[in-house]
């Protein structure tokens, strides 16, 4: 079966092989922005089986890669041809990985550099900069191709000049930029799964390091597993296993500090931002839309805030409600409130949300993350 599944791998990398869209062939544009979307993200079915390396102009994104790309001037946007195949999720919240996501990721690194081949082919002695960016499995596709360039010593990456992925099985604490101070590792590299992840993908980041980037949200067990099992104060284990898993599904809204905009954003708003300040241009002005939460429901606001000293007590101020709630020696606290229809923001220890949204029939996950910066 092994073998079978190779052969089929190798069959559905080699369908990919084939160039970009010809309308996008004629010119060489000045910057490009290559989008590998996550798990389950649309297009599924025959439309991952198209002949060509990527989407149709600005396509086959995902929603977290599009948000980020339309924060974007000047630059010509494509979405990579992969399955990007659904992943189940264990009761603790962890992904379930099968042999059709090792699948799944071989044949989107294939067009991934299948893509970056035909850039340079096109644009030959013409100047041009690439950014290459995936979210999730879109983010183990990149370190795929990352792995078979440094283990082929080829050139394909030779005109990127940013790398930027999101919520990384793979992500290896310590080795890049990092743009929240979370402290595990990917899930990749703490469960057994179908595959280790190949060595090369952190020489080759190693040596890259000023060039790549990597978002991990506070408490998503995906890219930080220190967060999946342990019992948040406030919530207790079987609410901490499923926030941390809608955590990794909900970069949309989710706030963090971002370096590059001295300001607590979106992860999305602040990869645009350290996008465009690689390409040189100008960064985003817009202002993400706030998460909307349902009133009269529980809605949990998280903390972390960094390793105390013992344990310290707090409160949690969310609009005219206090609650109080024990900071652990890792610095992880929660709380849950009920709230009317407003605009709340939410602070504890000193450090604040984003702002958010209570109304009638909100549909964003209930849970407001705080991480210091």
């Amino acid at each position: 079966m092994k073998r079978l599944a190779a052969v089929t791998v190798g069959l559905f990398a080699a369908a990919l092989l084939m160039s970009v869209p010809a309308q996008a062939q004629e010119t060489c544009d000045p910057a490009y922005y290559l989008a590998v979307r996550g798990s389950g993200e649309q297009p599924q079915g025959d439309a991952a089986g198209a002949a060509t390396s990527t989407y149709p102009d600005g396509g086959g994104m995902g929603p977290l890669l599009q948000q980020q790309f339309q924060g974007l001037s000047g630059v010509t946007g494509y979405g990579i041809v992969y399955p990007a195949v659904p992943v189940e999720t264990t009761l603790t919240g962890l992904p379930a990985y099968r042999d059709d996501y090792a699948a799944s990721v071989a044949t989107g690194a294939a067009a991934l550099r299948q893509t970056l081949r035909d850039i340079d082919s096109r644009c030959g002695s013409q100047s041009t900069t690439i950014v290459v960016t995936g979210y999730s499995q879109g983010a183990d596709v990149v370190n795929a191709a990352l792995a078979q360039v440094q283990n082929d010593g080829a050139t394909d990456f030779s005109r990127v000049n940013k790398v930027v992925v999101f919520g990384d099985p793979s992500r290896l604490q310590g080795a890049m930029p990092e743009a929240i101070a979370t402290r595990g590792q990917g899930v990749r590299r703490t469960l057994p799964v179908f595959s280790p992840v190949d060595p090369a993908t952190d020489a080759w980041i190693a040596d890259h390091r000023t060039i790549f980037t990597s978002f991990c949200a506070g408490f998503d067990a995906v890219c930080d597993t220190s967060s999946a099992l342990q019992v948040i104060p406030g919530l207790g284990l079987e609410s901490a296993a499923k926030v941390t898993g809608d955590v990794h599904v909900n970069y949309y809204t989710t706030g963090i500090d971002c370096a590059a905009t001295s300001s607590v954003t979106t992860p999305t708003a602040c990869g645009a931002t350290v996008i465009a300040n690689a390409l040189g241009s100008s960064a985003p002005t817009s202002v993400p839309a706030p998460q909307i939460l349902p009133a009269d429901a529980p809605i949990a606001i998280m903390a972390d805030l960094g390793p105390a000293q013992g344990l310290a007590q707090l409160v949690v101020t969310v609009g005219p409600v206090s609650v109080p709630v024990v900071l652990s020696p890792d610095g992880i606290a929660a709380a849950s409130v009920t709230l009317p229809p407003g605009t709340y923001t939410a602070t504890v220890g000193g450090v604040t949300s984003m702002p958010f949204e209570v109304a009638a029939g909100g549909q964003d996950k209930p849970y407001v993350p705080i991480v210091a910066a």
